[in-house]
């Protein structure tokens, strides 16, 4: 006879606050799974391990169009059935752009883009209205942008309370668009339910980088060309723009917390730099990754394969959200690496097209439940899947 609910509660509350073990946890059995989705219990995990979740990542989400069949890659072990699955009628057309506490943004679309909000813990997707944006028709063959999540779970919002659960935080989506001369953007807010007006367009011949966006506090920092950086600050509706440290290869993270980094590859070497209270560029660490990952300035150049002719030797391709993990893509393969620590685990061969990765990290994760029985000789056999692979 199965325990009442209560009973599983009190009992599951005391696993540790760890994802992994909580993955695990949820693969036991469709009972197991249910109870870690209901939000009783995470509210009685917190109470229990604390407010603030793991941030070790678990896996990443990529948009690599071909060598890889699923897009959702679980870090302890790559092979794993596990997987974290969209809804079916959102797989095709779209692709992942951001994530946040939790939370995964992926847009669709080119000029005029829509996105969308997904909550792999509870399995939401909240579709956000279309973007009511003036941008000049002339300008539609050239029209860039790129979007950044925040979570509000930090503030207060003038709702009188700290919104602790991450699960039903308030959020916004930052849109910057990049037009010939200028740029401009606009914000969503959840709990308006709207965009804001346009934010006042700033006049920069600087296109937009490909690389993904930074989040610190209630700004979004973007890569442009000519070695700058774009702050739409999402409380004030600016946009600014101020100088970066010179190099390729880069991406942007927030740092220490709450301070917006900088790591780039020069040859085999990662720079990681942190902006100070004086807005100025502070050279934190360098880490010659020749010395660190055996065998990789031995390894074959990338020039000398045609489907990693445009790749450097070491590349940043993602960042932990908070910072202390950097996603590094060599010929070796690719690896998550603890810059603090020196360690590093190889989580996938290296392929042609991922060049960016989206690592996911959360309190816990309910995750594809596969089912297996055990035949006779030992050989596990599949009964049942409950998702389809995403």
């Amino acid at each position: 006879m199965s325990l009442p609910d209560e009973l599983h509660l009190e009992i599951l509350k005391y696993l540790p606050a760890h994802p992994k073990v909580l993955i695990r946890a949820s693969a036991v059995c469709q009972e197991w799974r249910r109870i870690l989705r209901d939000p009783r219990f995470l509210r009685l995990h917190r109470a229990l391990h604390g407010e603030q979740p793991s941030a070790a990542a678990v896996g990443f989400f990529h948009n690599a169009a071909s060598g890889v069949q699923r897009r959702f890659l679980h870090i302890p072990r790559p092979d794993d059935p596990s997987n974290l699955s969209l809804p079916k009628k959102y797989i095709r057309g779209w692709k992942f752009v951001d994530r946040c506490h939790g939370h995964v943004l992926l847009g669709s679309g080119g000029s005029r883009p829509r996105f969308l909000v997904w909550h792999p813990t509870t399995g939401d997707c909240q579709l956000i209205p279309d973007i009511d944006l003036f941008l000049p028709s002339k300008a539609s063959g050239n029209r860039r942008n790129n979007a950044g999540l925040l979570c509000l779970c930090d503030d207060d919002h003038g709702e009188g309370r700290r919104h602790m659960d991450c699960h039903t935080s308030p959020f916004r989506v930052a849109v910057v668009f990049c037009v010939p001369g200028y740029k401009t953007a606009c914000v969503f807010s959840s709990l308006t339910g709207q965009w804001s007006d346009d934010v006042e367009p700033m006049v920069t011949a600087s296109g937009l980088r490909p690389e993904p966006c930074a989040v610190v506090g209630s700004t979004m920092y973007q890569l442009l060309h000519d070695d700058l950086v774009l702050a739409c600050d999402t409380d004030e509706q600016t946009l600014t723009t101020f100088q970066r440290p010179k190099g390729s290869h880069a991406r942007l993270l927030r740092a220490d917390g709450d301070v917006l980094g900088f790591a780039m590859v020069l040859g085999f070497t990662v720079h990681l730099w942190t902006r100070d209270a004086a807005a100025s560029w502070v050279l934190r660490n360098k880490i010659d990754m020749a010395e660190v990952l055996p065998g990789l300035s031995t390894a074959p150049l990338p020039r000398t394969e045609y489907r990693f002719s445009l790749m450097p030797p070491v590349k940043v391709i993602g960042v932990v959200e908070d910072g202390d993990g950097l996603f590094l893509w060599t010929m070796l393969g690719i690896f998550i690496f603890s810059p603090r620590s020196k360690e590093f685990k190889k989580v996938h061969k290296a392929a042609a097209d991922m060049e960016i990765v989206y690592p996911f990290s959360a309190s816990y994760l309910p995750l594809t439940w596969n089912h297996y029985h055990y035949l006779s000789d030992g050989r596990q056999q599949k009964r049942r899947r409950t998702t389809e692979q995403l």
